[in-house]
């Protein structure tokens, strides 16, 4: 990990230092702010400078391009909070834009932060439209949903709805004849987080599109896993009768992964 420290003085950010801090041990010596890169204001600056050099800057986000084997964890608050219109903004690179919630995350993984806090800086990605920050964030609010206490609940599943409702309404529920197959992915995991999350409306769609026999490839796992999330038994027996009757083996094989899943859960409970 990555511990950034800096203070602010006339509006601006110090740095002081960073330090490589391995889990459960003292600092192991003092890097230059840059090790990969830094972000200052609109350029990345490669930093060069002897440790402990003073840098005035903007704004500061280490690890430009993710590119470093390390998590940044940033000392205050203030600090990344300072990064959160950059996100909104996308001014920060995609790639930017998924490491900072995806460290953020880690930190409340190992204990560091408290989940409050991811929660609350996901307010900055309501404009967000890039798959991988996307993606990144459902699989950890999923995570969070599965191993965090029930006065929790509503709280992730309230964000959870947000974000997958607001771009399964920019993306729609159908899939076009042609399209990215990011957004194709995307959406059909997104149809599924939705009724995880307790979205009315992605689960009347769900209800309505597993009745139909020329249900789209694109969004068939979708459906079937939001399908047997709502519906237990009688969702595997749809599962079972569309596996027997399909004749495309792009059908079959996400079909054989979620009855399989199914069938799995039911003699775990």
């Amino acid at each position: 990990m990555l511990a950034v420290r800096f203070v602010y003085e006339k509006e601006k950010a110090v740095v002081i230092c960073a330090l490589f801090v391995l889990q459960g041990r003292h600092p192991q010596g003092v890097v230059s702010t840059g090790c990969g890169a830094v972000f200052i204001q609109d350029a990345p600056l490669l930093a060069h400078e002897r440790a402990g050099a003073l840098i005035v800057v903007q704004h500061l986000q280490c690890n430009d391009g993710q590119v470093g084997f390390y998590r940044v964890a940033y000392a205050e608050a203030a600090q990344r909070a300072a990064l959160g219109p950059l996100v909104r903004g996308r001014i920060l690179a995609a790639i930017d834009r998924w490491g900072l919630q995806n460290d953020l995350f880690a930190m409340v993984r190992a204990d560091r932060e408290p989940l409050g806090v991811y929660l609350n800086f996901l307010k900055w990605y309501d404009r967000e439209e890039a798959f991988m920050p996307l993606v990144s964030i459902d699989q950890h609010l999923r995570y969070a949903l599965l191993v965090t206490g029930v006065g929790r609940l509503p709280a992730i599943a309230e964000v959870g709805r947000e974000l997958t409702m607001r771009v399964l309404e920019v993306i729609g529920f159908e899939p076009p004849q042609k399209e990215p197959h990011a957004i194709a992915a995307l959406r059909d995991q997104f149809i599924f987080s939705a009724v995880l999350y307790g979205a009315e409306g992605a689960a009347s769609f769900a209800g309505e599109a597993v009745q139909r026999d020329d249900l789209h490839p694109d969004i068939l796992k979708g459906v079937c896993q939001a399908d047997a999330f709502l519906n237990g038994e009688a969702a595997l027996a749809r599962l079972i009768k569309r596996l027997e009757s399909c004749g495309s083996e792009h059908e079959r094989v996400p079909q054989q992964v979620e009855t399989s899943h199914h069938v799995t859960a039911g003699s775990e409970s």
